[in-house]
């Protein structure tokens, strides 16, 4: 088979930038009448979850209170903070990054495990720009590379997996963005931390006592300590139906973003990268060839997906509002098939399997070793 010929970065550094420009120029007052909708949307189910403990547990609440949560995350919070909606005319203060989230604005616009403050640093700064490196702080194959390597049966790995999906928040989400952010402080001192070290080594116990009083206090202490507590004036057994509820939708949320998260940047079609890209162009043509999108179009799926099937166009412009991500979509792809870029959309269903392979050792992610060159089981044409 003859080799994909090498794209021309820079001819389509300028088409991504003209394009761009098009997308600035249609943002109005429907993009933030959009997005109220669907924060709108979120808060409803919140509100009407909580009113379905009244007859105890059911499947109704936990689903309810589960995608309240996720909206919040996946879809509000997470294309604010990136700035999404600051260059929007008369944009909400509530919706501009600069305030949403911001000192006591947690408790009313984004109160979750993670801190907002580590979240931008850990997810929008590190993350965003070092995609699939070494560097990369939610690199899903290096995050579980002792997994991939250990001798257990592949049924166990498969099973642990599964156990990380439903506790990563607290576990992995709450830790590594605090971390990430005092790293980040630090930076002068030379004092990064791993993970790792973070629980383990001496020079972590000041950190490790931050994300107790940052994340893992404040969040639970909301949701599982206030909330359920006007059941408990009716009756023992109604608190406890409603704590069950808001226990089981924590897990059902945590499950339900994992498997629409981790797998955009997961899978033996998608490439990592063994340092940082030297330029402008190459770094844009990595966001694409180390991303998968899902399937996407209209707000009954892309609420499912917490926008996450845009997840190559948000890697190219995290600053665009939901409605553009729409927009874009096709005319991104267009412009990937017209310069030879691979352009990966798949069905979640899919990417899931794709990525259960990849954090269980059954496939590897082939690496971008040099320039032109692919080590692994991809074959992708490289800048």
């Amino acid at each position: 088979m003859r080799p994909a010929p090498t794209p021309d970065l820079d001819a389509f550094e300028r088409a991504l930038d003209a394009l761009r420009a098009e997308v600035d120029a249609r943002l109005g007052p429907a993009d933030t009448a959009h997005l109220a909708r669907i924060e709108a949307l979120g808060r409803a189910c919140a509100v009407l979850g909580l009113a379905a403990c009244w007859f105890g547990v059911n499947v109704f609440a936990v689903v309810l209170l589960s995608l309240g949560t996720f909206v919040r995350w996946a879809i509000v919070a997470h294309h604010v903070t990136h700035g999404g909606y600051d260059k929007v005319p008369n944009t909400p203060p509530r919706y501009r990054s600069k305030v949403f989230g911001r000192s006591g604005r947690r408790f009313i616009d984004w109160l979750d495990w993670m801190a907002p403050e580590a979240w931008r640093q850990e997810h929008n700064v590190a993350h965003h720009y070092r995609l699939g490196e070494l560097a990369d702080p939610d690199q899903p194959e290096e995050n579980l590379e002792w997994l991939r390597r250990s001798r257990l049966p592949l049924v166990v790995r498969r099973a642990i997996v599964l156990l990380l999906s439903v506790l990563w928040k607290p576990v992995y989400y709450a830790p590594n963005t605090w971390n990430a952010l005092e790293n980040h402080r630090s930076r002068h001192d030379a004092a990064a931390l791993t993970l790792t070290q973070l629980f383990v080594a001496p020079e972590g116990r000041g950190r490790l006592r931050e994300v107790v009083r940052r994340c893992w206090i404040p969040y639970p202490l909301w949701r599982f300590g206030v909330l359920p507590l006007p059941f408990l004036l009716v009756s023992a057994d109604l608190y406890g139906a409603a704590l069950i509820n808001l226990l089981l939708a924590e897990l059902l949320t945590n499950a339900h973003a994992f498997w629409v998260i981790v797998p955009n940047h997961a899978g033996d079609d998608l490439l990592r990268f063994d340092g940082p890209a030297t330029t402008r162009a190459e770094r844009l043509y990595r966001q694409i060839v180390g991303s998968t999108n899902y399937g996407c179009g209209r707000d009954s799926v892309d609420v499912w997906h917490g926008w996450l099937g845009y997840q190559i166009e948000h890697h190219v412009w995290p600053d665009l509002t939901l409605l553009q991500y729409r927009w874009i979509q096709p005319r991104l792809q267009s412009l990937c098939r017209e310069h030879g870029i691979p352009y990966v959309q798949e069905s979640v269903w899919l990417r899931m399997k794709k990525t259960m392979d990849v954090l269980t050792g059954v496939a590897t992610m082939p690496r971008n070793t040099l320039p032109g060159e692919v080590s692994g089981s991809g074959v992708v044409p490289q800048a």
